[in-house]
C-alpha cells in the first residue's frame, strides 16, 4: 500500500491521528499544504534537511527532486543526496526516524509554532533515542529557509542528532503532561505499536476481485484498501467515538455523513464494534425538549456541550437505518435495546408531528442533503415539503424500526410503523411518478417537481435493508436507466441535469459565483457514484457500474490528495479534459461508499445474525476473473467470513464460502439469489460451495457526454450573468408561483 509522489505532483498527502490533529502535506510546493493542525492552529508548517557541506550548510526541501513515499501508516522522504526522514502522525504526537543522520552529516529542520518552539527550547515535549540538540537557524541558514517558506520559517528550529535516532514529539498541552507523554512513547516503542495496529486494523477485512492480467495493476484493489484506511482515520479516539465527516473543513460531528458512512467505514472495513460505540454515545445528542421545533433528531452538526443543530430531515432516518443494519451485523440484541429509546422517540416524533394524512414526511426546503443555503437562509435547490429520497428514507426508517420493535416484543410500534410505511408506499406512486418519470419532490402546493437529480436513485437502493420494495422492479428499472443516461458522466453523477435552465457545471469560481451555487446544482458528488453503481447493479447493469467504478478508483490516486477522494468534481471538465477537483480534499462519504459499493453493490452482501442468514445477491462484473473477500463480523468481531469466486463459464459463477468463529451462532446460513433460484449454504469451517448464473440485463447503457465537449456549446446563463443563482435563491424565484417550505413541522 505504497503511493509514490514526486515534486512534479500536485499532491497533498494527509493523516489524521483521532485527536482533534491532522496533518496535510504537498509534494510539489509549501503554500499547497497546510501542516500539522490542531482545531484551527497549526503547530507545524512543514520539515526539511540541512546537509552539511564544505563550510556551510545546504537547505533539501521535500520540493527539489526529493521522493516522498506515502503508507498508511506513516510517510517517508528521501531527500537529494540520500538523507531519509519517516514521519509519523498518531495518538497526539509526533514521530521522526532520522536515518544517516549525525552531526557531522545532517541536520532535521522542523518549521513549528511559536507555542511548540518555546516547548522545545526549553527542552519540553520531545524525547529521542540518542542525545539531540534544538537551536534555532543561523542568519544564513534562516535565510535560505525564509526564500522558500517565506513566514513559515519564523520559528524554524534545527534539530542535530549525535547518532541517527527516532524523535517523539507530544502534542498534549501541558508542558509537563507532553515531556512525560514523549518519553512513554520513547520507552514503550510506540511507533512499532501504531504501525502494528494500523496493519491488524486493516487486516479486519480484504476485498480481491484479481483482475488476471490487469493493465492497472490492480487499481480497483488498492483504491479499496486505501479509501478503507482513509474512512477510518477519520474514526476519533476521544469519548464520543464518532467520525469526522472530511478534511479540511468538516472536522465536526455531521449525524448524515455518519450514519451514511457506517456501513463502508466501519462495518465492511470489519470493525463493527466502532460502529456499536459510537450509536451508543451519540444519542445522547438527540433533541429531547417537548417544545422544540426538532424534537426526536439526531442533530445535522455536533460540536460539542450545547452547540448542536438539528436543521435536517435525513440524518435521523439514517440514524434509524444504520443502528439496525448494525445491530443485524453484530447479532447484539443488548444494543437494540439500548438504541429503542432514542429510535422510538425519533419515529413517534416524525409520525406525529411531521406527516401527513397520506402517510408523507414534510420538511423544509433545504432539510435533505441537498441543504445549501445562501446567507444561511434562502435555498439554493428548494427540495420541500416532499423530497423522493426522504420518503425512501421515511420508509426504510419505519420498517427498520418495526422489525427492532418485534424482536424487543413491542407490538403496538410494530403494528404502527408498519402501517405507517404501508401508506406511504400507497401513496407514493400517485403523487411522484407520472408513469414516465419521477418526481424529485413534491411542493407544498401539491405540484411536482420533475427536475432530474441522482436522489431517484435512493428509491431503489435505500430500503433493500427492509426486505421490500418501496416502489415497483419495473419503475425502479426505468428510472435508474433515465437517471443514469441523463446524469451520469464518466467521472460522476450530476447533482442536476445539464439539460436544466439552472444546471451550473463550474463549482467554486468564487470571483463569478458563490460556490454553493453549483454545490448541488450541477457539482459531481463523488458519494453518489456508489448509489448509481449500486442501483445499475440491482437492474443488473452490472458491467456498466464496473465501468464507473474504475474511473472513481483512479481518482483515488489521481486526485487532489493521495489514497482518498474528494467529495465533489466541477460537472464539466477542462477543454483539455482534465477533471477539476473541489470540495473536501478528503471526504468520509466518498471514501466509505466506495467501499460499501463492492460489497453491497457487486457481491449484494447483508448480515442478519437475527435471523441467523447472511444474504448474497452477487452482481460480479463480467471482466472480474476468479477474486475473494475475507470480512470480520459478529460480536466483539469474533467471526470470519471468507467467500471466493470462479471465473465465469457459461453464464455461471461458483461461490466458496466458510466462517470461523462462529460460536453462538450455530446453523448460520449464506443465502445465494442466483437468476436461475434461490441456494443456501451451511457456514462451516470447511468451504462448502454452489454456483448459479449471475443476472444481467445490459441494454447498451453508455455515459452522458458533456456538452461542455460539443464544439458548438453555448455557456448557460448561469455563466453570463454573476450571481445568477444566487438572485433567484434570494428571491425565492427556484420553483415560481409555488410557496416555499421552511419548516419541517406539520401545518
Amino acid at each position: 500500500m505504497r503511493i509514490e509522489l514526486s515534486p512534479s505532483q500536485e499532491k497533498k498527502f494527509c493523516y489524521v491521528d483521532g485527536y482533534e490533529n491532522y496533518m496535510t502535506l504537498a509534494a510539489d510546493c509549501p503554500q499547497n499544504g497546510e501542516g500539522l493542525v490542531y482545531k484551527n492552529q497549526v503547530l507545524l508548517n512543514d520539515i526539511c534537511v540541512f546537509e552539511n557541506g564544505d563550510g556551510y550548510k545546504k537547505l533539501l526541501t521535500r520540493f527539489d527532486g526529493a521522493a516522498t513515499s506515502v503508507e498508511p501508516a506513516f510517510f517517508k522522504v528521501e531527500f537529494l543526496g540520500g538523507r531519509n526522514v519517516v514521519c509519523s502522525l498518531f495518538e497526539n504526537a509526533l514521530y521522526f526516524d532520522c536515518l544517516d543522520f549525525d552531526k557531522s552529516a545532517a541536520a532535521l529542520v522542523l518549521l513549528p509554532s511559536i507555542d511548540l518552539a518555546k516547548k522545545l527550547d526549553k527542552g519540553q515535549a520531545f524525547a529521542a533515542s540518542f542525545p539531540v540538540e534544538i537551536s534555532k537557524p543561523l542568519a544564513s541558514e534562516l535565510l535560505q529557509l525564509t526564500k522558500i517558506f517565506g513566514k513559515k520559517a519564523a520559528q524554524a528550529r534545527v534539530v542535530s542528532f549525535e547518532k541517527p535516532g527516532e524523535i517523539y514529539i507530544s502534542l498534549e498541552h501541558s508542558p509537563s503532561a507532553s515531556t512525560k507523554a514523549a518519553a512513554r512513547f520513547l520507552k514503550e516503542k510506540a511507533f512499532a505499536r501504531h504501525c502494528k495496529e494500523i496493519q491488524e486494523t486493516l487486516e479486519k477485512s480484504s476485498f480481491n476481485a484479481a483482475l488476471v492480467g490487469a493493465k492497472d495493476g490492480g487499481l480497483y484493489d488498492r483504491a479499496l484498501e486505501w479509501t478503507k484506511f482513509s474512512a477510518l482515520q477519520f474514526l476519533n479516539k476521544n469519548r464520543t467515538r464518532a467520525l469526522w465527516a472530511g478534511l479540511p473543513w468538516f472536522r465536526d460531528y455531521w449525524g448524515r455523513d455518519i450514519f451514511l458512512s457506517v456501513p463502508g467505514a466501519l462495518l465492511f472495513s470489519g470493525n463493527a464494534q466502532s460502529a456499536k460505540t459510537l450509536y451508543e454515545n451519540f444519542t445522547a445528542f438527540q433533541d429531547t425538549n417537548p417544545r422544540s421545533v426538532t424534537y426526536g433528531r439526531l442533530p445535522n452538526i455536533y460540536r460539542g456541550s450545547g452547540d448542536a443543530i438539528y436543521n435536517t430531515a435525513d440524518a435521523t432516518l439514517w440514524f434509524v437505518r444504520e443502528a439496525w443494519e448494525t445491530a443485524r451485523f453484530l447479532g447484539d440484541k443488548k444494543f437494540l435495546e439500548k438504541m429503542w429509546p432514542a429510535v422510538q422517540l425519533a419515529l413517534e416524533c416524525d409520525r406525529t408531528l411531521r406527516t401527513d394524512s397520506a402517510g408523507f414526511l414534510l420538511h423544509g426546503d433545504a432539510d435533505t442533503w441537498m441543504d445549501a443555503r445562501i446567507f444561511g437562509e434562502k435555498s439554493f435547490c428548494p427540495r420541500g415539503n416532499r423530497a423522493n429520497d426522504i420518503q425512501a428514507l421515511w420508509f426504510t426508517a419505519l420498517l427498520c424500526g418495526a422489525r427492532m420493535a418485534s424482536l424487543l416484543g413491542k407490538e403496538e410500534e410494530r403494528a404502527l410503523w408498519e402501517n405507517t410505511a404501508a401508506k406511504l408506499k400507497n401513496s407514493f406512486l400517485g403523487k411522484f411518478y407520472d408513469g414516465q418519470k419521477m418526481a424529485d419532490c413534491v411542493l407544498r402546493d401539491e405540484a411536482a417537481d420533475f427536475r432530474v437529480r441522482p436522489n431517484q436513485l435512493a428509491l431503489v437502493t435505500v430500503p433493500k435493508i427492509t426486505g421490500q420494495n418501496f416502489i415497483p422492479k419495473e419503475v425502479e428499472e426505468k428510472i435508474t436507466r433515465a437517471a443514469v443516461s441523463e446524469l451520469l458522466f464518466p467521472h460522476g453523477l450530476c447533482s442536476l441535469s445539464q439539460n436544466d435552465k439552472y444546471f451550473h457545471p463550474c463549482h467554486q469560481t468564487w470571483e463569478w459565483h458563490h460556490e454553493d451555487a453549483a454545490y448541488h446544482n450541477g457539482a459531481v458528488w463523488t458519494w453518489t457514484s456508489s448509489l448509481a453503481a449500486e442501483a445499475l447493479c440491482a437492474v443488473g447493469e452490472q458491467d456498466f457500474a464496473w465501468r464507473l467504478c474504475k474511473n472513481v478508483a483512479a481518482q483515488t490516486f489521481d486526485g487532489p490528495c493521495a489514497g482518498t477522494l474528494a467529495s465533489n468534481l466541477w460537472a464539466y471538465p477542462d477543454t483539455d479534459g482534465r477533471l477539476r477537483y473541489s470540495g473536501a480534499y478528503s471526504s468520509l462519504r466518498s471514501d466509505a461508499e466506495f467501499l460499501r459499493a463492492a460489497w453491497q453493490g457487486f457481491l449484494g452482501m447483508e448480515v442478519d445474525l437475527f435471523e441467523n442468514k447472511i444474504y448474497f445477491c452477487p452482481r460480479v462484473p463480467s471482466e472480474w476473473k476468479a477474486g475473494s473477500a475475507e470480512i470480520s463480523f459478529g460480536p466483539k468481531n469474533a467471526a470470519r467470513l471468507s467467500i471466493s469466486w470462479s471465473q465465469e463459464s457459461q453464464g455461471e459463477r461458483e461461490f466458496k464460502i466458510s466462517a470461523r468463529g462462529l460460536e453462538g451462532f450455530k446453523g448460520l446460513e449464506a443465502v445465494f439469489d442466483f437468476a436461475d433460484g434461490q441456494k443456501r449454504v451451511q457456514l462451516l469451517e470447511a468451504a462448502a460451495s454452489c454456483a448459479g448464473k449471475i443476472y444481467k440485463d445490459a441494454r447498451g447503457l453508455d455515459f452522458a457526454k458533456p456538452r461542455s465537449l460539443d464544439p458548438d456549446w453555448k455557456k448557460p446563463e448561469c455563466l453570463l450573468q454573476k450571481n445568477y443563482l444566487a438572485e433567484i435563491a434570494l428571491r425565492q424565484e427556484f420553483n415560481p408561483g409555488h410557496p416555499s417550505s421552511l419548516t419541517a413541522i406539520r401545518n
